[in-house]
């Protein structure tokens, strides 16, 4: 459950740098808060399922490309958004830095190693 605090947080915090405090997107809090949702809540359970069947740097670049993906759907169905094709990919690149370098955190405290994954 730590790791979930922990992954919707940062989550949360790339998408809010980058979207709210930009002056070139005009988002809402709302948006950001369920942009987070969605991304954090299949992370999670990726995390749990797929994780320990692939090597990290697969994982990442996947958590990437679905970020994108998430992204930019809710950049479309958001009315009066303002959000370019950079900021989707900033977003989504920094998100998957951040898992690159969770991951590891995920494989100490569920004990993948024993279980044959590599990281």
């Amino acid at each position: 459950m730590r790791t979930l605090w922990l992954k919707m947080g940062a989550i949360f915090a790339v998408v809010y740098l980058f979207a709210v405090l930009s002056p070139a997107t005009s988002v809402s809090f709302s948006y950001v808060l369920l942009t987070t949702l969605l991304i954090g809540l299949p992370f999670w359970a990726g995390d749990k399922m797929v994780l320990p069947h692939l090597q990290n740097a697969v994982a990442s670049v996947l958590d990437g490309v679905y970020a994108f993906i998430v992204l930019w759907i809710a950049a479309m169905l958001a009315p009066l958004s303002t959000v370019t094709f950079w900021y989707l990919v900033l977003t989504s690149l920094a998100i998957a830095g951040f898992e690159y370098f969770f991951h590891p955190m995920v494989f100490n405290l569920r004990n993948y190693k024993k279980k044959g994954a590599r990281l």
